[in-house]
């Protein structure tokens, strides 16, 4: 079917009052960059927080359906017109209404944080908030007036507007599933109305200039906000997004990053569908999938092929205005380095981005490390985030505006135990000292009113942050820390700072969001005993969705596990002792096996997956294959490889480093274990029926076991041993 031919199909469905999916919003979105682009994928960024929620399913649904009246009626209105003539009004309630849709996921993400503990009474809230939600939409649109556009685009006779793929949704189903992406990360905070202004107007500017390089890199020290411009960038324009968190062993798996990142382009960008969809099928083809692709293929296939595709395409046609389609990744420097060897290839692809065309953009924050410097800035135009000594006017004047903000509403709760605190309290003195304590680090001044407003005397809290910086050789965030927790400790008694220790140990160790009722399992403390931890730890914590308890940044983790930074509150991992279970598989657990280092564990389970756990974090990567149970699993003697076996007949050599299925073989006959016959040379199912693998007389002083070897088909399967060195691990 001709474009024009589906664009009058559609036309035809609204005429008829047919609702036009979230999906065809999509495709219209991409005709019209800009506000309606961004307006569109705020309304799904909302509806993707709505379907995270576990209670009140049916009320928050009756939101759900509401969101999606507003982008029919959206869709309606801008259905008719061409991308470059909207009208001024339009537009303009257009831009209404994304701000009205700020303040609803604003509301929508504080009720996920809501404590669950008081069932009842959360549940009256819910109700209360999604009608107030509900509300704010009706009185939004009904003011705005969009049945007056509507009315217009249904009087046209003939559409200009170019919309090169709308896909069905059980082709997008398909799609989504084969490019096994996880779900993303929630946005942050983005930043306060009024700041950060020359900067976004800046990385805004450079988003619209083709002249510029396609790679723009925010860099900064620790706290200094790069996550705050991020998700603030990423509300404003509808951009693609990944965002790397020390607490997501998931999201910082390197190999996760591009297939995870094309997934990402299909849900914002439903003009890319067609060519990552051809990709996605071309690699299906080659019997493989995209997540077992190593990091420069899945980088060359999912994603630089189909782009210079969608161009060349482009190019061809009578297109006015070619649409920019932007990525932004946030605190590259907390992906997973340990692996050098993943680290450089993530580097490299990413640098290779500058090779695309110029109307696809990519920004990345980070810390300013060497080897991202050496990789991204010959690529890219750079922006430093300057803190410390050489903090700029603009920045300080921000963050005293933040600041006032903050202190606007904690006087406010104040004033109702003590009415005769001033309005203007602290005043404009103290908020130009804590505005130079901070020396441009937004996340300092968060933690220190959190810490203000956490508990206790606001006013002896307030003098204790103004004294931190002289807290012994200590300066910015180390110092605030210090003071934070010697004030946390400072009222307890001994057993109860033993419980507070034990708690923060361990969701530092842990590295990942942890909840109380696994934390008293942890530390063997009693049921519905450590509801005051979280409070008396609140400025150096975050609750995140579900209720789960992690550190506040990753700034805090890093100084934890610092002594010469910490001093007496430093974790020690050998001193703490504690018990920190495994958890990710979703059945019974058949058999582990240590690496010969003893710092892994590789898991088989009943899911159908292998897990490899890092033992001192508690942190786990999935090795997923294998169609049914996985019964048996075992580490090669160096530890670089994992042989597993299963029910679906095959066993299945993993590289342990990169989490990649190498090979995988057809043994005709599920099993459990196999074993070597010495007298044939034959590798064995464990019954002794089926033969996997052969292994000739001359090698076998050099053979040991199945697991120091690539175990191969055995039928059809010419196996070549003249590079082979006894002792050592054969090439492939």
């Amino acid at each position: 079917m001709s474009t024009d031919s589906r664009l009058m199909k559609i036309r035809d469905g609204i005429q008829e009052g047919l609702l036009i999916g979230l999906d065809i919003a999509d495709g219209l979105a991409d005709g019209f960059p800009g506000p309606a682009k961004a307006l569109f994928v705020e309304i799904k960024i909302v509806l993707d927080l709505v379907d995270q929620f576990t209670r009140n399913k049916e009320d928050w649904e009756s939101l759900r359906a509401k969101l999606q009246d507003i982008t029919d009626t959206v869709a309606k209105a801008i259905f008719g017109y061409d991308p470059d003539t909207l009208p001024t009004s339009l537009l303009t309630n257009i831009g209404t209404m994304n701000k009205v849709l700020d303040g609803i996921q604003i509301e929508v993400e504080k009720a996920q944080q809501r404590k669950g503990w008081e069932r009842v009474l959360l549940l009256k809230r819910d109700r209360k908030v999604i009608q107030d939600l509900i509300g704010r939409l009706h009185n939004a649109v009904t003011r705005l007036n969009f049945q007056e556009h509507i009315s217009h685009t249904l009087s046209l006779h003939h559409l200009t507007l170019s919309v090169h793929q709308i896909n069905s949704k059980q082709e997008l189903t398909w799609l989504k599933e084969a490019l096994a992406s996880p779900v993303q990360i929630t946005l942050g905070d983005s930043c306060l109305e009024g700041t950060r202004e020359s900067l976004i107007s800046k990385i805004l500017g450079w988003v619209n200039n083709p002249a510029a390089p396609n790679i723009f890199w925010l860099s900064a020290s620790p706290g200094a906000g790069k996550t705050a411009i991020a998700s603030t960038i990423v509300r404003k324009t509808g951009a693609c997004r990944y965002f790397f968190r020390h607490t997501d062993s998931v999201s910082q798996n390197p190999l996760q990053f591009w297939h995870t990142v094309a997934g990402e382009l299909v849900n914002q960008y439903a003009v890319l569908r067609a060519d990552i969809s051809n990709a996605v099928k071309e690699i299906q083809k080659q019997e493989q999938r995209v997540e077992d692709l190593d990091l420069h293929s899945q980088f060359q296939q999912l994603i630089k092929s189909p782009l210079k595709t969608y161009y060349d395409r482009l190019s061809h046609t009578q297109a006015s205005k070619q649409q920019v389609l932007l990525l932004v990744v946030d605190v590259l420097d907390e992906a997973n380095r340990e692996d050098k060897r993943l680290w450089a290839a993530l580097l490299r692809t990413l640098a290779e981005w500058s090779q695309l065309p110029g109307i696809f953009r990519l920004i990345v924050t980070s810390r300013p490390y060497d080897d991202i410097k050496h990789h991204l800035a010959p690529k890219c135009q750079k922006e430093i985030l300057a803190t410390g000594k050489v903090v700029s006017s603009e920045t300080r004047a921000d963050i005293e505006r933040y600041l006032r903000s903050r202190f606007d509403a904690i006087t406010s709760q104040i004033q109702e135990q003590q009415p005769n605190i001033p309005s203007s309290w602290p005043g404009k003195d103290i908020i130009s000292q804590m505005a130079n304590q901070a020396a441009g680090l937004f996340m300092w001044v968060k933690a220190a009113l959190d810490h203000i407003e956490g508990g206790g005397n606001p006013m002896q809290r307030l003098q204790e942050i103004q004294n931190s910086s002289g807290v012994r050789h200590l300066k910015g965030l180390d110092g605030l820390y210090i003071t934070i927790l010697q004030t946390i400790y400072g009222n307890l008694e001994e057993e109860e700072k033993d419980i507070l220790q034990k708690v923060l140990w361990t969701i530092i160790i842990a590295k990942q969001p942890i909840d109380l009722l696994s934390l008293e399992e942890i530390i063997h403390a009693p049921a519905c005993s450590l509801w005051w931890v979280e409070q008396a730890l609140r400025p150096i914590l975050v609750e995140k969705n579900n209720h789960l308890l992690q550190s506040c940044h990753k700034s805090f983790t890093d100084f934890m596990l610092e002594k010469k930074r910490s001093g007496n509150f430093t974790v020690d991992q050998k001193l703490h002792g504690l018990y920190i279970p495994l958890e990710g598989h979703t059945d019974s657990v058949i058999s582990v096996a240590f690496s010969p280092d003893t710092t892994k564990v590789a898991s088989a389970s009943r899911d159908n997956i292998l897990r490899v756990w890092d033992i001192s974090t508690g942190l786990s990567s999935p090795l997923e294959g294998h169609q049914q149970f996985v019964h048996s699993v075992s580490f090669s003697p160096d530890g670089t490889k994992i042989v597993s076996g299963s029910w679906d007949s095959t066993i299945r050599v993993w590289d342990v480093s990169a989490s990649l299925n190498m090979k995988a073989g057809d043994v005709g006959e599920s099993f459990l274990e196999w074993t070597w016959d010495s007298k044939s040379g034959w590798i064995l199912t464990k019954n002794g029926k089926v033969p996997i693998a052969w292994i000739p007389n001359i090698l076998w002083s050099g053979f040991h076991s199945p697991s120091t070897c690539l175990i191969i088909g055995a039928h059809e399967t010419v196996l070549d041993f003249s590079d082979y060195i006894p002792w050592e691990e054969w090439k492939i």
